[in-house]
């Protein structure tokens, strides 16, 4: 055992909600001993609750390599993962993350049959990082002791945990070019190829591997636009995609620019809500927004871009926020080809019509979109303009997203009962109310945005709460509640200012039937509990 701190599970005082704990482990295999079939494996787990340890416990076990090393490596995971459930089941705490030290031992590694990263995801609903201690750089000194790799491992995990919750990874930036640092760069391993390949049918596995084998035998490059690393569809959905092409072993980068509030306001409201038909009368750019439009591209360029980002075989600009981008790219650039990906509704009725300021913001943004390869689209025909049709190859895709990121993953009650608590308490915080999970609820989850008809849903469920009120045996407990639930974005200025309009609405007298049981509520970006409000006794609304 440990002289330190042994991690404790038993006491008489027990919390009334789960605490979040935070979880080190390092290993260290003893040298082999000449006939001697038996190693010594020492780990520690050390206890962090985001100030300091507070507790650690050191463990011994017989490594023994005639049973293998597939074997072995999965008796060790097996007595992780045994010691983990322990420690949430009998201390009521939750650990958000799990940080194990380098240099992991060989015989421990990346051993097929053992999916020790994956269980602790999917299962534990723990982070899983693998982490470099800084001590690793005196190779000439002695060995760190496992209670001293494993402190380290967990303390430099810790900031990468978004400051709003320990459910999610700040989504970072390289501050030279960019680049979107993708699961903390690559130190999170949240899934192996084997859970996305029984996530899907044998034949599309067979040609995504296919394809992928193509792309790696020709050196194919790939890299993506887009507005932010953080914070609405876009940016999930090109996390997911980089995870699993970093399987396969693609060579794939995703850079975001620097935002500037003025800019952001253009792109949001004199772009977007224009091209969706959501824009109040007399919106639209004019000469100045155009002219800052391009000089922010511009300057990202020359700031970040210009030393290699674009050096790519194909990039793929995601919406209108870095049009500007693409004549840069095709004079810097000529044979590389571009993908313009849209992901918003653009209403072609109206871009088609000359008469409009939908047709005149489409037709500034066409001008560096008309040099684009390839358009790809929703496949809706209405969100492509007439002049794409024209003059664009189009493709139409369906957004995806990874089937086992916190979005979609499976939950055990635990983690069930967490997010419940969780959720309430931001509830509670923002406007004061709490879900009774049992009574039902009506969810939107949609970012607070003009387009997503949220005051009409709010509308319709007030009335759909009168007429219950009007029946002969109205429910006792009123009927379902209700969750309009959203994230932010640093490209979206709407979004501060319908989350505060939604909020004015329900306390006005109109609402006053409905007040205490509509949950309007500014989540972090944990999609875990976006999962949960979405599973259970609700009628849902995904916008």
């Amino acid at each position: 055992m440990s002289p330190h701190r042994t991690l404790s599970y038993h006491s008489r005082r027990q919390p009334t909600t789960v605490q979040d704990i935070f979880l080190g482990i390092a290993f260290i295999l003893a040298p082999a001993s000449e006939g001697k079939s038996s190693r010594d494996l020492e780990y520690t787990a050390v206890l962090h609750d985001g100030t300091g340890v507070v507790g650690s416990e050191t463990f011994h076990m017989d490594y023994n390599e005639k049973n293998g090393e597939v074997a072995e490596a999965k008796r060790v995971s097996e007595h992780v993962l045994k010691l983990m459930r322990k420690i949430q089941t009998e201390k009521g705490m939750n650990i958000r993350l799990l940080a194990i030290a380098e240099p992991i031992p060989s015989e421990l590694r990346g051993k097929k049959g053992v999916e020790f990263s994956a269980t602790v995801w999917l299962h534990v609903d723990s982070i899983p990082f693998v982490v470099t201690p800084k001590t690793t750089i005196f190779a000439k000194l002695p060995t760190p002791s496992t209670q001293a790799s494993a402190t380290s491992a967990v303390s430099m995990a810790l900031p990468h945990l978004h400051p709003a919750t320990h459910s999610a990874t700040i989504a970072d930036t390289s501050p030279t070019d960019h680049r979107v640092l993708v699961d903390s760069d690559h130190q999170i391993s949240l899934c192996s190829l084997l859970q996305y390949e029984q996530s899907t049918s044998p034949e599309l596995w067979k040609r995504f591997l296919a394809l992928t084998k193509h792309l790696r035998e020709k050196k194919t490059t790939l890299t993506f636009f887009s507005a932010t690393p953080q914070g609405g569809g876009v940016a999930l959905m090109r996390h997911a995609l980089i995870r699993l092409w970093k399987l396969v072993g693609l060579e794939v980068k995703w850079f975001v620019p620097e935002g500037h509030p003025t800019v952001f306001d253009i792109t949001k409201r004199k772009i977007h809500n224009v091209l969706q038909g959501v824009a109040p009368e007399g919106v639209e750019m004019d000469d100045n927004d155009k002219k800052w439009f391009e000089l922010w591209t511009q300057q990202n360029y020359e700031s970040f871009w210009s030393q290699g980002a674009i050096d790519a075989d194909l990039i793929v600009i995601d919406d209108p926020q870095l049009t500007a981008l693409i004549p840069i790219i095709k004079k810097e650039r000529p044979n590389t080809k571009i993908i313009f990906r849209s992901h918003i509704q653009i209403q072609s009725n109206l871009t088609d019509d000359p008469k409009t300021a939908q047709h005149r913001t489409w037709n500034y943004l066409y001008s560096f979109v008309k040099d684009v390869d390839l358009f790809l689209a929703h496949p809706v025909k209405l969100f492509v303009p007439k002049n794409v049709h024209e003059n664009l190859p189009v493709l139409y895709m369906a957004p995806s997203t990874d089937p086992l990121d916190g979005l979609n993953k499976p939950y055990g009650r635990a983690s069930v009962r967490y997010y419940r608590q969780y959720f309430n308490q931001l509830s509670s915080s923002q406007c004061g109310v709490s879900i009774d999970w049992e009574r039902g609820y009506i969810c939107q989850i949609a970012r607070f945005d003009p387009s997503k008809g949220i005051e009409d849903l709010l509308e319709a469920y007030l009335k759909f709460r009168q007429k219950l009120e009007a029946l002969d045996s109205p429910p006792i407990d009123g009927g379902p509640q209700m969750i309009i639930m959203g994230h932010g974005s640093v490209d979206d200025p709407d979004g501060t200012v319908i989350y505060e309009k939604l909020h004015e609405i329900i306390s006005s007298k109109e609402y006053e039937l409905v007040q205490g049981d509509v949950a309007v509520v500014r989540a972090p970006p944990v999609g875990q509990m976006e999962d949960e409000a979405l599973k259970f006794r609700a009628i849902l609304f995904w916008a």
